[in-house]
């Protein structure tokens, strides 16, 4: 296909994927990653070398006095993950998600979006469905089913990771009728016998679907004895990387070589708090909005008496709460900007700023895109582009 119609085959392909297609009649080098980024994808230009990887610490691997990349550092302290199109390391990049790079032999590299999740949404915005509302929810319950059956095509038995949350229990809702998917949930002994305890409405659908189900219960022990090999699997830091890390095990000691997970939909049902607090704070703050030297200096005299009473993002309502960006920033934000100077040198802090372009850069993503909660949905802090990508 590639041969046939380049680059501009990659609108045609389904699902996830990263590759790398050496042309050998136009000597040119094609990376290209899928719209969602699932599969991952990492470069390193060295001037005379270029290399790439599926891996950020291949790349790095004999390169230890790398220097660290200040706007990944600041990024996964923002949002617990290192932003998109980073890595830790200033000399690695990553491919973004739904762009293609170019690497002519004799020419210079060229990074370009070919499907970007806004621009689809915002398309979708333009072209709403017509008909009656049950068909819509037919339409997509038919698209769910169709994807979840393409990726149950295995030979060997399909693992599903089951939360409480409504994006795993719609996959194993969907699963094929002969299906003998065996769900695996993980519950934490901290949460047990407490309304924040995953285990038992998991367990209830289970029940409801006749899957074979199978619980996990993880301690402070389990956390102590295995941060070794965490950290040594965790290709780049991400605080949800612990969660899926445990999961994963589990599943392995079940035998399980492969397993369908809810990633990624809790964005597109709007299953989080965030997708009506959002708004309704930017509902609030919006008027004041035109005044951010006075937010700033609000912020600034009530940051430290209000960090001692309660959390300090609501030092920040006025500054930040006017608009989506700003207000997603103080809904999901682990440290506020004010806060990284406590964490990092005072240098590493204001590059890493000025690399994120916070909240401004998160705003650019919801440019063409009009739903409040279609709004929310692009503004997840782990899949920010690289500045000047989008």
């Amino acid at each position: 296909l590639f041969a046939l119609d380049g680059v501009a085959m990659l609108p045609r392909l389904r699902g996830m994927f990263a590759f790398a297609i050496w042309d050998r009649n136009a000597r040119t080098l094609t990376l290209a990653r899928d719209r969602f980024g699932i599969k991952p994808l990492y470069y390193r230009d060295s001037g005379g070398q270029f290399d790439f990887a599926s891996s950020a610490k291949a790349l790095q691997g004999t390169h230890s006095q790398d220097s660290l990349d200040p706007v990944a550092q600041v990024g996964f302290l923002v949002w617990g993950s290192v932003p998109e199109g980073r890595t830790l390391y200033a000399n690695v990049r990553e491919v973004p998600a739904g762009h293609f790079l170019t690497l002519p032999e004799l020419g210079p590299m060229q990074l370009k979006p070919w499907g970007t999740v806004q621009q689809l949404v915002s398309e979708a915005e333009q072209n709403p469905f017509r008909g009656a509302r049950h068909d819509a929810v037919a339409a997509c319950a038919a698209a769910i089913r169709d994807s979840v059956a393409a990726h149950t095509v295995a030979d060997v038995r399909v693992g599903v990771f089951l939360s409480a949350g409504i994006d795993s229990t719609m996959i194993a809702a969907a699963l094929p009728a002969q299906s003998s998917a065996l769900a695996v949930t993980l519950g934490f002994d901290t949460q047990q016998g407490t309304g924040a305890d995953e285990v038992p409405v998991a367990a209830d659908v289970a029940r409801m679907l006749e899957l074979e189900h199978h619980t996990r219960r993880i301690g402070f022990t389990d956390f102590r004895s295995c941060r070794t090999d965490i950290l040594s699997a965790m290709d780049q830091p991400t605080i949800d990387g612990i969660n899926s890390w445990f999961v994963s095990r589990a599943a392995t000691q079940e035998g399980l070589k492969m397993a369908l997970s809810g990633l990624g939909g809790d964005e597109i049902f709007g299953s989080y708090p965030s997708f009506a607090q959002v708004p309704r704070m930017v509902r609030a703050a919006g008027p004041l909005r035109g005044l951010p030297i006075l937010g700033r200096l609000v912020r600034s005299a009530l940051a430290r008496p209000v960090a001692a009473l309660s959390s300090p993002k609501y030092a920040g309502l006025l500054e930040y709460g006017g608009t989506y960006g700003g207000a997603y920033l103080l809904r999901r934000a682990l440290f506020m900007p004010w806060e990284l100077q406590q964490l990092l040198p005072r240098e590493a802090v204001e590059e890493g700023l000025l690399g994120l372009g916070l909240p401004e850069s998160l705003d650019r993503l919801l440019v063409g895109i009009q739903h409040p909660e279609n709004r929310v949905a692009m503004l997840p802090g782990a899949t920010l582009p690289a500045l000047g990508q989008v």
